[in-house]
């Protein structure tokens, strides 16, 4: 079944997964380089906490030791990964599925607060979400048959939720925060300058 069953590919990072599901069977830090984006690489000494999908690419969430946090790597961005002998205890109140909680992706900043998001979907995007919701704090209210359906979320605004609400274009409009509609509105028209150029 292998030709008929069709999974997203993972193009990058899988030559380090082996090591990071060792590291986290056996709850040892890894020693990694790391390339960050701009081109900058930098070596850190990781506490493996949980491996996520998130489009097409995986990511390591962890406690880094040289910055004294929690942060999620990128895989595909690993150069060098290696198991220590160095054990850890994962906290005992730590949890993944809440870490993650409160973000749409896998950006979290723990500082950032929750706040109500109120979006309106236009025609057939109306079902998709009600099919699959971009939150699962996702709730509908006002609707118009086949015209529009409103849903409110309560989560943190993160670069990962901006990403996903541009991709749906013109399908969905931010109704409230206003700083959201603002900054969806400012994309656009950055994008609009890029195609008006001649």
């Amino acid at each position: 079944m292998k030709d008929r069953i069709l999974l997203e590919e993972i193009p990058g990072g899988m030559r380090h997964i082996d090591c990071v599901i060792d590291a986290l069977q056996k709850n040892v830090e890894l020693e990694l380089d790391y390339q960050k984006y701009g081109g900058q690489n930098v070596s850190y000494h990781i506490q493996p906490y949980a491996l996520k999908v998130y489009h097409r690419r995986w990511y390591l969430l962890g406690y880094i030791k040289e910055l004294e946090a929690i942060r999620t790597l990128a895989l595909d961005r690993m150069i060098m990964t290696s198991i220590t002998n160095t054990r850890f205890e994962l906290p005992a109140d730590f949890d993944a599925r809440k870490y993650f909680a409160n973000s749409v992706g896998v950006f979290v900043n723990e500082e950032l607060p929750i706040v109500q998001v109120i979006i309106r979907a236009y025609g057939v995007q109306a079902e998709y979400l009600r099919s699959l919701p971009l939150h699962k704090s996702q709730k509908e209210g006002r609707s118009k048959h086949g015209e529009f359906a409103e849903f409110t979320y309560r989560l943190c605004v993160t670069p990962d939720l901006i990403s996903q609400l541009l991709a749906m274009g013109d399908k969905v409009e931010v109704l409230e925060p206003q700083t959201i509609r603002d900054e969806i509105k400012e994309r656009l028209e950055k994008c609009l300058t890029r195609y008006n150029k001649e």
